[in-house]
Order: structure tokens, then C-alpha cells, then sequence
């Protein structure tokens, strides 16, 4: 009885933990304008840089959403990204980066976090090669 009595508890659990990432899913799916960008790099250095751009959420498939991003900022010399691939949400605030490299080949970006998301505010913060970046961003 205390077998099936747990199995249950886990069973909820589980479709609990499948809501909080679909509610996500909703709530993300999108395009969102930069409003803020910061980098800290592994020195600890921490600049923040005038940013436009976008960065769009859509067609999920399980835990995995298709994004890309699209960013100019200025760090002394006008730069420009462009990023995409798919987020694999784990939860409703930790995520994995899965970025498509120009080769095609994929690399996953473990660890990072959505810091807030409302309808229309996002903060996020996600770790690559060279250091934390963080964006606020609107819709």
C-alpha cells in the first residue's frame, strides 16, 4: 500500500513539475526586445553596454524551444551577435542553452537561470566561452 501510495506522490509530482515548464514555455514564447546587457567575465569584470535587439522564443517541442537572438551593442567598437538553437527548460527558473555553431554542430550551454518572467518582462542570465552575460528584456 505504501508502494502505491508513493508511486502516486511521484506521479504528481511529475505532472506538477510538466505544468511549471508548459506555463513557461507560454509565458516565453515571443519575440522580446534587449532593453539591458551586461557581461561579467571570468575575471569578474562586469560591464554593462547600450543594447537593441531581440531575442524570440517558439515551437517547443517537449522541454525543448527553438530561439534565436539578434543583438548590437557597443563595448568600444560597434558589435553585433546572432545566436540560436533551442532552450531546454528543466524547470520554471533553470535552462539549458543547446546553441547551433555556424558548423552546424550543436553545443550545449549547461546552468543558467531565468531570473524573472512576467508577461512581459524577462531577466535571464546564461554562461558561455567567455564569461556571463545577462539580459533584460521587454515585450
Amino acid at each position: 500500500m505504501k508502494t502505491k501510495f508513493l508511486l502516486l506522490i511521484m506521479i504528481g509530482v511529475l505532472a506538477f513539475s510538466c505544468d511549471k515548464v508548459a506555463s513557461t514555455q507560454e509565458k516565453l514564447t515571443g519575440v522580446w526586445t534587449i532593453e539591458k546587457y551586461t557581461f561579467i567575465n571570468y575575471n569578474s569584470l562586469s560591464y554593462i553596454y547600450p543594447a537593441t535587439g531581440y531575442m524570440s522564443f517558439g515551437s517547443c517541442e517537449g522541454s525543448l524551444c527553438y530561439y534565436d537572438i539578434f543583438m548590437e551593442y557597443n563595448n568600444g567598437v560597434p558589435s553585433e551577435k546572432y545566436a540560436y538553437g533551442n532552450i531546454e527548460l528543466l524547470d520554471e527558473e533553470k535552462f539549458n542553452l543547446h546553441r547551433t555553431n555556424d558548423d552546424g554542430t550543436v553545443t550545449v550551454l549547461p546552468n543558467n537561470r531565468i531570473i524573472l518572467l512576467t508577461k512581459d518582462e524577462l531577466k535571464l542570465e546564461f554562461t558561455d566561452e567567455i564569461g556571463l552575460h545577462i539580459l533584460i528584456l521587454e515585450k
